[in-house]
């Protein structure tokens, strides 16, 4: 066995940059991996909020903001959903706090979605990759959550329960383990 030759600076500083640019880019964890994490943390945070009755945010707007954070961590998916449930929980934590009306409640829905479905058209323009079109797990995903609002209505303990952190519990801990799943599998849309 002869030893190596010692590397020039050159070799060296080629090697570095190849190793930074591995690591920069390693795709491991994954940001659709991690977005999968960030939703099953987010919904057992609020198992834990739900549980201690501390935290006074409507559950509407609790499921926006973790899908917005979702968002952020991998913007090819859940735009839409964040984009029209987010608009939605704000109007009801201001009519919550008593500042919209009862009879303002459903302009204000109105006009929440309408927002939303304007942030949509933007991004199927400008930012193709954050809204797909033929996308149909939003639109799923939205009349799933408008059927469990209207058992909510119903009278009885159980609406309280549904109406509460277990909705967020429920969105964004499904999402997140259905993510996980599929980033096991090398599916990452």
């Amino acid at each position: 066995m002869h030893p190596s030759p010692p590397a020039s600076d050159a070799q060296r500083v080629s090697e570095h940059w190849t190793i930074a640019s591995m690591v920069k880019g390693a795709p491991l964890p994954a940001r659709h991996f991690l977005q999968g994490l960030l939703l099953c943390l987010l919904a057992l945070i609020a198992v834990l909020l739900g549980v201690t009755r501390e935290f006074k945010v409507d559950p509407v707007l609790a499921t926006g903001i973790g899908l917005l954070l979702g968002f952020l961590v991998y913007p090819r998916r859940l735009f839409i959903l964040a984009a029209t449930i987010l608009p939605l929980g704000v109007v009801n934590q201001l009519f919550d706090k008593g500042i919209i009306g009862g009879h303002y409640l459903e302009p204000a829905h109105l006009i929440a979605l309408a927002v939303g479905l304007l942030a949509v058209t933007w991004a199927m323009h400008q930012r193709r990759a954050w809204a797909a079109p033929g996308a149909w797990s939003p639109g799923v995903i939205v009349a799933a959550l408008g059927l469990v609002l209207l058992l909510a209505l119903l009278p009885g303990s159980a609406a309280g329960y549904i109406f509460s952190f277990w909705m967020p519990t429920v969105v964004l801990g499904g999402l997140g383990l259905s993510y996980l799943i599929r980033s096991a599998f090398g599916l990452t849309n």
